[in-house]
């Protein structure tokens, strides 16, 4: 008996052995896993498993990084482009004040199809910006932020595609396409700043394993170097792929996982269940309209729309649609000019042309003309607009009738809408494209008024954005961000569930003692919000006494340098 107990004993001690950190997964209804976990080299390892994936549809995807969006978010992209896959930073970090982030430190280590579900593995160095907030470090942490179909937050706590776009912030998402765009044209990749990510005819032949149904954790027991030269070596028994087939590789129960440094399930007795993977196809030469715009050599088929002259428009007219609805912006012919120029730099400009044409196709009385452009809208539903496979269903069936309804978009067209409503408009009130073009209308009279009222700076967008320019100078603009973060939050549905979680959302963020972004209250104001949140007593009224401390710290010392600074007196200079 005591020898079976200390057999026990021992075989735990050796499964805690080998386990190299702990593992976390996150699961959504629309078949969006993500499993995640830092080994003992301060890697964190993921396994991104998307099912019901077709090996020739091209999309977007993002995981986002975290403490919150206001300022430490960072962006995993991850783009598939006719069947291959890469793997990417954004270029950028933060949302509310993005900075650039040339750093490209995501390695990708292998993808298949595995039962229909496209399983991607990938890795990524902890960086000292890093907080216990954006990884899991010793147990399985919630991440701050995620993303969900059409919106920006997801309230619910749980991982969702993003749909369409990268959530990239202006040129910094040119960066990537250009980027992508020299993985897959340019044979020599390394003459770029670029992740080890091997070169797309290697990720074709990238070696097969062993899988169960569930995505176990990433093998990744060898170096870079001698993947890359595993994988050159695999090219030559790919040449001939078409007539004979790949051998593949099992990963056999055996292998010694603690010389690896990997995350593993527990579950490990499900590795017996193996799967055959599938091989990933090569993709054709010939390119659809959605990938031509990664090919170098086609970036300027891309003509930029011209913003509109500001000799048509006052200041007080661009300055409602931040406060008004993307319907409201896009009544107005010049506003939906400029929205459509931020959406160019976001690469998502189709999405706005989608919902127009709907509306265009609705008035077409040629039953010919309807069907040649029905057909022509499904065809972008498959490659550049992202819908739901019901919104993609419901078209399908109907497309083939000999007159059919044209109702049948209304699906896709509502959940476009809804993403250029939640997710594009807000991006584009806090664009610097549109605080730009503002400047430009801005009378002198305007900013002269700031100096004697503070009220009137933080009440104007691009007051506003001189004065974070500032703070950032003085390292002080965590308490306008959280003016700023309250402002949104008083702009959610009152005692709805979406306030409570934004309400947490910025108490974690900035209320909580040793946060990077750490807002300074009296004891018992933090104590009064922290126990209303627990409690889930939350209004538009949680943060009121937290903001009058805020704006008269602001105001006391701040406000009154801004006023003398240099970024302040140059606007003035600029201004008529």
């Amino acid at each position: 008996m005591n020898v079976y107990i200390l057999t026990k004993f021992l075989l735990i001690i050796t499964i805690i052995k080998l386990i190299k950190c702990e593992l976390c997964e996150l699961n959504n209804k629309q078949g969006y896993k993500i499993q995640f976990g830092k080994d003992k080299n301060e890697t964190i390892h993921f396994i991104l498993s998307l099912s019901n994936r077709q090996h020739n549809l091209n999309n977007w995807y993002a995981i986002g990084f975290g403490h919150s969006m206001m300022g430490g978010l960072d962006i995993i992209m991850i783009r598939i482009l006719n069947g291959n896959v890469y793997v990417t930073d954004e270029f950028v970090n933060g949302y509310t004040s993005p900075t650039p982030d040339m750093k490209q430190d995501i390695t990708l280590h292998k993808y298949d199809y595995i039962d229909g579900a496209l399983v991607i593995r990938f890795s990524r160095p902890v960086r000292p910006a890093d907080t216990m907030s954006n990884i899991p470090l010793r147990n399985c942490f919630k991440w701050n932020f995620v993303m969900n179909p059409g919106t920006i937050y997801d309230l619910r706590g749980s991982i969702s595609k993003h749909p369409g776009r990268p959530f990239g912030t202006l040129g910094y998402c040119i960066m990537w396409r250009n980027y992508v765009g020299e993985l897959q044209y340019t044979s020599n990749s390394s003459k770029s700043p670029s992740p080890q990510i091997e070169d797309t005819n290697n990720i074709s032949s990238v070696e097969d394993i062993k899988h169960n149904n569930t995505p176990s954790t990433p093998e990744i027991s060898r170096s870079s170097k001698q993947l890359k030269a595993d994988t050159s070596k695999k090219l030559n028994q790919t040449d001939n792929s078409e007539k004979k087939p790949t051998k593949k590789k099992d990963l056999k129960e055996g292998d010694n996982l603690s010389e690896t440094n990997t995350p593993s399930t527990i579950n490990s007795d499900d590795l017996s269940n193996k799967t055959k993977l599938s091989k990933i196809p090569v993709p054709s030469s010939k390119m659809n309209p959605a990938t031509n715009m990664f090919e170098m050599s086609n970036k300027s088929e891309r003509k930029p729309p011209s913003l509109p002259p500001t000799d048509d428009i006052e200041y007080p007219r661009a300055a409602s649609w931040v406060s008004g609805t993307v319907k409201d912006l896009l009544d107005d012919k010049i506003g939906k000019q400029v929205f459509m120029c931020f959406l160019f730099e976001c690469l998502a400009e189709e999405n706005l042309i989608f919902v127009d044409d709907i509306k265009r196709l609705k008035e077409l009385k040629n039953k010919e003309e309807r069907k040649s452009l029905m057909q022509e809208l499904l065809d972008r539903c498959t490659t550049t607009i992202n819908v739901s496979s019901k919104a993609l269903q419901l078209i399908k069936k109907e497309i083939n009738k000999d007159d059919p309804d044209v109702t049948c978009f209304d699906l896709a067209d509502k959940e476009v809408s809804k993403l250029l409503e939640n997710d594009q408009f807000p991006r584009f009130r806090r664009s610097s494209l549109y605080l730009e073009f503002l400047e430009k209308l801005l009378p002198k009279a305007y900013a002269l008024k700031w100096s004697s009222s503070f009220e009137a700076l933080l009440g104007n967008q691009v007051g506003r954005y001189y004065f974070r320019k500032f703070l950032q100078s003085i390292h002080a603009e965590e308490n306008l961000r959280f003016w700023e973060a309250v402002v949104e939050f008083r702009s959610v549905k009152n005692k709805s569930v979406a306030m409570t979680n934004l309400g947490k959302n910025i108490q974690q963020q900035f209320l909580r003692e040793g946060t990077h972004n750490e807002v300074f209250l009296p004891f018992g104001l933090r104590q009064t919000i922290e126990k209303k949140i627990q409690q889930k007593d939350v209004d538009i009224t949680l943060f009121d006494e937290a903001i009058k401390h805020v704006e008269q710290v602001l105001k006391n010392d701040p406000y009154v340098r801004f006023l003398q600074s240099k970024e302040y007196l140059d606007l003035l200079e600029k201004l008529k």
